[in-house]
């Protein structure tokens, strides 16, 4: 016999967010980080733009080599954690403040292994290049910090609270302000702009770490039983971070062996720049992870479809604007000794570009608990980006870099595509984001066509 619902005895009905409200907090966790992040990006901005006018092409192309390899260091810091932490305390039933407090305890202990392997780095790589050298050795420091902040944001993603990470968004940028404007008003050196943001990332973590307690308690004593777990799930996504960060950084790392210090601070500008674009993907997908863990196939692949058309829009407009203000925005933040890099920022802003959409079906994979084909497609692309970076950029230089990036780039996301519909139970239709792209397309083949024959460019308004 069968109840009035038509539901057998015992039989629960599942329900389904209303599209309307899931649309709402989706939008809103999204919309807030985004304000938070362009907040904070336009602070890094300033702080860019004090520093590169103080130190100059030069010594910033010194700052910019060891942050090379102090970014590719802190880019893989948390070991893929921040991901794993943040989809197990999304998911129901789960041991949140103990979880957390594995996910603090990990971290620490992989920050801890990756200082001394940062140490042997910075004396090998540097061998020969003391003044770099000095300064990567600083940046040891930053990492502890680095993996505090975040662990304790992912709460913020797995709370659906990106509000909060909001406020850390703009207020880490606010501190390296505080930090780039106390090194130019007491006439620091170089090594006084690294020490003074390692202190900026130290009081990030601080604040993290505060805020992250409103919503989940730190518990490390049970939290010990978790690390081994966490560390196990998080090894391919660290390994897939590692890799990446090897992507992103062998450019200015094998620019710093190659051209002179002055073109590779050129090629630091333009790439400051872009780097801004790769964290608004994860104000998206961070958006849809709280909906989309233990969400029914449908509405998993209508948060999929929508977070792609809004990326591929965001990620379309980046060449299309960067092809017409280049050299406008690289003059404006630093000067015209560095609009050298003006054409490195246009490869890079298509680099970019194919990040956004391929960061949704990169954190697909981890959300669907096949964080092992993010370590195996991103182990291709480094691999080729080396051997082309290593090929390509004794002969071109920082644009021959920017090239290498963008092609990275493109293979990145196509294989991470192939891959996430290999083995996800959900797909989205690219109708819409081609359509997009062939918009931008032909606006920037319409702005070249104007700048050959009418001879209209951004220089002349």
């Amino acid at each position: 016999m069968s109840s009035p619902e038509g539901l057998a005895p015992g039989e629960v009905r599942e329900t389904v967010a209303p599209p309307g409200g899931l649309r709402q907090r989706v939008s809103y966790n999204a919309t807030i980080r985004l304000a938070g992040r362009l907040s904070g990006a336009l602070l890094t901005l300033v702080a860019l733009r004090i520093a590169t006018r103080y130190f100059g092409p030069g010594k910033w192309g010194l700052i910019v080599a060891a942050s090379a390899l102090g970014n590719l260091f802190v880019g893989v810091c948390d070991f893929g954690l921040f991901k794993i932490v943040g989809r197990e305390i999304a998911a129901e039933g789960a041991d949140e403040e103990a979880v957390y407090g594995g996910g603090f305890l990990a971290g620490l202990l992989v920050s801890v292994v990756l200082m001394a392997v940062m140490t042997a780095a910075s004396l090998l790589v540097f061998i020969h290049r003391p003044a770099i050298r000095s300064l990567a050795l600083v940046l040891v420091l930053s990492l502890p910090p680095n993996v505090l902040w975040v662990i304790s944001t992912a709460v913020f993603v797995a709370k659906a609270r990106n509000d909060s990470r909001a406020v850390v968004d703009v207020l880490s940028s606010a501190f390296l302000l505080g930090a780039t404007g106390a090194t130019v008003a007491a006439v620091f050196a170089a090594s006084g702009y690294i020490w003074l943001t390692v202190a900026a990332d130290l009081a990030t973590a601080v604040l993290s770490m505060g805020l992250a307690r409103r919503y989940v308690k730190l518990d490390m004593r049970r939290g010990r039983q978790h690390v081994r777990e966490l560390l196990r799930r998080s090894r391919p996504v660290g390994v897939s971070q590692l890799l990446f960060s090897i992507f992103t950084q062998t450019q200015v790392l094998l620019l710093s062996l190659f051209v002179a210090s002055a073109a590779v601070g050129q090629f630091g500008v333009a790439f400051q720049i872009t780097t801004f674009g790769f964290a608004v993907p994860s104000t998206v997908t961070g958006a849809i992870l709280p909906k989309f863990v233990d969400a029914p196939p449908e509405r998993q692949r209508r948060l999929l479809q929508r977070a792609l058309e809004v990326l591929v829009v965001l990620g379309a407009s980046l060449p299309l604007f960067s092809v017409v203000f280049a050299r406008s925005v690289i003059g404006l933040v630093s000067g015209a000794r560095f609009t050298g890099g003006a054409t490195s920022l246009v490869f890079l802003s298509c680099f970019v570009a194919f990040v956004f959409p391929w960061t949704l079906f990169s954190d697909g994979l981890v959300y669907v608990r096949a964080e092992s084909w993010v370590m195996k497609t991103t182990a291709v692309t480094a691999v080729a980006n080396l051997v082309a970076a290593a090929i390509v950029i004794p002969f071109f230089g920082i644009d021959g870099a920017a090239w290498v990036m963008a092609a990275g780039g493109l293979l990145l996301f196509v294989i991470t595509a192939v891959a996430f519909k290999r083995v996800a139970d959900v797909w989205v239709s690219f109708r819409r984001p081609l359509r997009y792209l062939g918009v931008s397309l032909v606006l920037i083949g319409l702005y070249e066509l104007l700048y050959e024959t009418a001879h209209v460019h951004s220089g002349r308004g």
